[in-house]
């Protein structure tokens, strides 16, 4: 895994920037701002398997509600991923589900069960072309092995700028798994030593356990970190080890902020951030870094740092264009979803074709053999299989498919040659009157 950390002045005090997955001391490396672009270095560290470092934290100042159940303004509860063994991923529907590019791959546990990516539905989320920023975000789809059953969300669109500023049009819930705070506040003093009272900062020490929680913040001015003043409420940070722009966003963890406010901490990658625009609730962002003191401690978490998420607003049409794109679940005739087409498949799509078909459209119609994901399965998805075979050489015929799926299932070839015949008959007829 990778360890972001950087540096930049923040009135009297100095702030870091690093990734919220993997966090050790290490002397930090120079920031340099281009703009309203911060640049950060990156620093790696030894390697660590993805599971062990894929859990998350989430630290709320509130000791009166446990927040480890969903809130009663339920945003989306269920569709942010949960256990220790998982990173933070977000479920948006059809499959596909969103998390930071840094944290993997998956695969990812929801309440509903575990599911791995599909061999090759795994997506780079890119910066908008024309941008001026780097090809690539810090932000990764995938595609699930399987049916979470849970609802579709809907990504936000409208940006927010400082006139949202303020209750409660600029509040945001953050959903994520991790870290249980320790139930009293602790000091610091200016070298980070723990102090009976008073002291340079002030904050919680987080634990080592790992549990699903939410808390609530508000959007901050992002003007403090780029000491530049705008309308807007975005800034750009390059992960420079990684080579990836994120335009993202901002919440300042405030010892007197607003109830159950929360501050992202090690490990915090891939969390959620929901908005409510009106009635409804919108996934409005995904946490990718949070900013600390100089040589603040791993596990201390204080007062005055903040927490940046990708912005989605800024991201939305990228998103959508990589799902609208792929409206298929892998690659034409992988109808057991290894990646590629081979004779299993042949099994697989016999055997799928005589399962009936149950809810809505979803993955499991792709395995049961409707290819072309109407609902019907037909001669078109017979088609479609048959020449997939082919496109791979595996050269299965017609006659071998209709013998493998029984008489009377599909038509017979000379039919298929007929049906074939008299629509191509219909396209020319069609092109000849235009």
């Amino acid at each position: 895994m990778l360890f972001l950390r950087a540096w930049k002045t923040l009135k009297t005090q100095l702030l870091g920037q690093r990734a919220a997955d993997d966090s050790q001391g290490i002397s930090p490396p120079t920031a340099i701002r281009v703009g309203r672009t911060l640049i950060l270095a990156i620093c790696t560290i030894g390697c660590i398997a993805w599971l062990a470092a894929s859990a998350h934290a989430m630290i709320v100042t509130t000791t009166t509600l446990d927040t480890t159940q969903p809130p009663a303004d339920n945003p989306g509860w269920n569709n942010v991923t949960v256990g220790a063994t998982t990173a933070n991923y977000t479920y948006l529907g059809n499959g596909w589900a969103l998390s930071a590019w840094h944290v993997g791959g998956g695969p990812v546990t929801f309440s509903t069960g575990t599911f791995s990516a599909i061999p090759g539905q795994d997506y780079t989320v890119p910066n908008p072309a024309g941008s001026g920023l780097t090809a690539e975000t810090d932000l990764r789809l995938i595609r699930l092995n399987g049916d979470p059953g849970l609802p579709s969300l809907t990504i936000a669109s409208q940006p927010l700028t400082n006139a949202n500023l303020g209750q409660p049009i600029a509040d945001v819930t953050f959903i994520g798994q991790g870290r249980t705070r320790a139930a009293s506040q602790t000091s610091w003093d200016s070298n980070w030593v723990e102090v009976p009272s008073g002291g340079t900062f002030q904050g919680y020490w987080a634990g080592t356990d790992y549990t699903k929680r939410w808390g609530k913040n508000q959007i901050a001015d992002e003007d403090p970190l780029f000491t530049t003043g705008d309308f807007d409420l975005r800034g750009t940070v390059n992960l420079s080890g990684l080579n990836r722009d994120v335009v993202s966003m901002f919440t300042r963890f405030d010892q007197n902020g607003v109830p159950y406010e929360a501050q992202a901490a090690d490990r915090d990658s891939g969390s959620a951030v929901f908005h409510k625009n009106g009635s409804q609730w919108e996934l409005l962002g995904i946490v990718n870094t949070v900013y600390t003191y100089e040589n603040q401690p791993q596990l201390a978490v204080a007062f005055g740092t903040y927490t940046s998420f990708a912005d989605l607003t800024y991201y939305r049409n990228e998103i959508l264009n990589i799902m609208n794109s792929h409206t298929n679940y892998s690659v034409m005739g992988d109808v057991n979803l290894d990646g590629a087409v081979t004779s299993a498949d042949i099994t697989a799509f016999v055997q799928g074709w005589n399962l009936p078909l149950v809810g809505t459209q979803s993955v499991e119609w792709w395995k049961r053999s409707d290819l072309d994901l109407n609902g019907v399965r037909d001669y078109h998805d017979f088609f479609l299989m048959r020449n997939a075979l082919m496109s791979s050489g595996l050269g299965a015929s017609v006659a071998t498919l209709s013998l493998l799926l029984g008489p009377g299932v599909v038509p017979e070839p000379a039919t298929i040659a007929l049906v074939v015949a008299a629509a191509g008959f219909a396209l020319g007829t069609r092109r000849h009157r235009r």
